[in-house]
């Protein structure tokens, strides 16, 4: 942990501190922001995210590969 923490920037390291929703049950630019430039450690989903079990799964799998390739961490 210590050594994640001194090669992240003040931003990144901040950012992960913070849990984010999304509106709707898909992947958007909305989300796609909160990765990139809030650098948010995690989603929050609520009733409004879920359709069915695979929308969630894929909605779920998209967040992660995401936050990996842009953080390089899971959310």
């Amino acid at each position: 942990m210590k050594s994640w923490l001194i090669s992240r920037t003040l931003e990144e390291a901040l950012g992960q501190l913070f849990m984010v929703g999304i509106a709707g049950p898909h992947f958007t630019a909305d989300a796609e922001f909160l990765l990139k430039k809030i650098k948010a450690g995690g989603f929050i989903l609520f009733k409004r995210n879920y359709q069915d079990p695979y929308q969630l799964s894929e909605l779920c799998r998209r967040l992660q590969t995401e936050a990996l390739a842009v953080q390089g961490l899971p959310c």
